[in-house]
């Protein structure tokens, strides 16, 4: 992928789904009222607010005909050592409320595949080693979404397949 068309189409893409899921994030932390669900969605949203100051970061550079921002793959506080927080903050009772929007939680689940997919596609068709580390960048924090969803909606709903889950994808602290 040279710093053409097909660079500009993979950020307006980025910019696109960032921008839906940041929305969706923010709508579910507001509608959502178990209080370890909310506090996530929050956090998700904060990160793909993130996302996409860092695609328009590049998005700028390409513009310009710059050199890709090397801050581009800065790295982000890691979502579980904030959910592990705010579960160390809230009671037993509150912690353990029933999970009240299952199906909002499915389409989040689904919109951090195809994340994941999307930034798949892009880092493997770059050609410009920047580009590549930007999109795998984006990738593995989409992947880490992916995994703080599953934790916590594997402990909200108290799911036998979690204690399946493999072990380092598992956040053990919830356990206790």
């Amino acid at each position: 992928m040279a710093k053409g068309k097909a660079l500009v189409e993979a950020l307006e893409k980025s910019l696109d789904f960032e921008r839906k899921g940041s929305e969706f994030y923010l709508k579910l932390g507001i509608d959502t009222k178990q209080a370890l669900a909310k506090n996530l969605f929050y956090n998700l949203a904060k990160q793909e607010i993130d996302h996409i100051i860092r695609i328009e970061e590049i998005f700028d550079a390409v513009r310009r005909n710059a050199l890709l921002p090397t801050r581009s793959a800065r790295k982000m506080e890691d979502i579980e050592d904030q959910m592990k927080r705010t579960f160390d903050k809230l009671s037993e009772s509150i912690r353990t409320r029933k999970l009240d929007n299952i199906e909002a939680y499915r389409l989040a689940i689904e919109m951090e595949e195809e994340g994941y997919r999307i930034y798949k596609g892009f880092s493997e068709s770059a050609t410009d080693k920047g580009e590549r580390q930007f999109f795998l960048a984006l990738l593995e924090e989409e992947r880490a979404h992916r995994e703080a969803l599953d934790n916590v909606y594997y402990f909200l709903t108290q799911s036998k397949d979690w204690f399946s889950v493999e072990e380092s994808k598992v956040w053990n602290w919830m356990s206790i």
